[in-house]
């Protein structure tokens, strides 16, 4: 009987792994369809357009991109400071770009898997790594979601604005992280719900505010960089740049929306081609989208097999975890 059950449970996991799949999959190539066809119906625009390749500009896109990940380090290395983890900002650098490289396996929560696991690798209590990811994460998409929706609300994209409006429901949660109480009890049921004891948390709404607006930093860092990334392809307007400013943020959330895609790929194309079409032809606007993963993976898998490499030629660390 319970070799039965075991076996019904087995076949409905199977059946609907598979199902997920299959709707990942239709997912994924409705959307590589639809810019295919902007490409195939425009491509004679796509030829006769004045494209440039401009070395500084993409140079100095590069610098921006590095920059805003370097800020995203120190920030989750502030995080779990101020909650009591311990970590040279190298290894956090290290830890950050080799969990990175999870990303790209189908799922959005692999890479947070990775970050949690190599966290305690590198000393850091399950506790600590798990809520100051969480919290991290949190005021992120908060930050991101006000950005987009004050960029194109400054260009008076009220189109774009009301598209946007599925930003909004990260608002009011954005803004309940920010409030030290409700992190702490929230933290404490959680942890009550699993038979462990309750804990302090030593976070004020200072430190939670520094998290949040550092993460507005961070995401004015890639907004430069895009609008330099861009203009390496075809000139833009520096009046357009303010409103730049919220497409990826909009595009890197509404990615995360859709687990079914590895690091968001296709859908954050699709949506960087929608956005950056308010400021040129849709046609090119899908090149620049399209060209805009290899710009990111350059730095992502070039930075995550190096921290690979330092793994493998250093001992593992002594874990607290608790």
């Amino acid at each position: 009987m319970i070799e039965q059950q075991t076996t019904g449970t087995t076949s409905h996991t199977r059946w609907r792994d598979l199902l997920r799949l299959a709707t990942s999959v239709l997912a994924l190539a409705v959307v590589v369809f639809f810019l295919a066809r902007v490409l195939s119906a425009n491509w004679t625009q796509v030829r006769q357009h004045q494209w440039q390749f401009h070395w500084p500009f993409l140079a100095f896109s590069f610098l921006s991109l590095i920059g805003s990940y370097l800020v995203d380090i120190a920030v989750w290395r502030y995080a779990a400071h101020r909650l009591g983890g311990r970590l040279p900002y190298r290894r956090a650098l290290r830890l950050y770009f080799a969990a990175g490289l999870a990303k790209y396996i189908p799922g959005t929560v692999w890479q947070f898997f990775g970050w949690f696991y190599l966290a305690q690798r590198e000393g850091i209590s399950k506790l600590v790594a798990g809520t100051s990811i969480v919290i991290c994460q949190a005021l992120s998409a908060l930050a991101g979601a006000l950005l987009a929706l004050a960029a194109f609300a400054m260009r008076g994209s009220q189109q774009v604005v009301y598209q946007l409006l599925p930003l909004v429901l990260i608002i009011p949660f954005g803004l309940l992280v920010l409030q030290p109480r409700f992190v702490a009890a929230v933290l404490n049921w959680g942890l009550a719900r699993i038979g462990r004891q309750p804990v302090s948390l030593d976070l004020s709404f200072r430190d939670l505010a520094t998290v949040f607006v550092l993460y507005l930093g961070s995401y004015l860092l890639w907004g430069l960089a895009l609008f330099l990334f861009a203009n390496s392809l075809t000139p833009l307007s520096v009046q357009h740049f303010a409103p730049f400013l919220g497409v990826f943020p909009a595009a890197y959330a509404l990615g995360l929306l859709a687990p079914f895609a590895p690091a968001g790929l296709g859908v954050r194309e699709g949506v960087l081609a929608y956005l950056i079409g308010f400021f040129v032809p849709l046609p090119i606007a899908t090149v620049i989208a399209l060209l805009t993963r290899p710009w990111m993976m350059v730095v992502e898998i070039t930075a995550g097999a190096s921290a690979l490499i330092s793994y493998a030629r250093q001992p593992r660390q002594d874990s607290h975890a608790g």
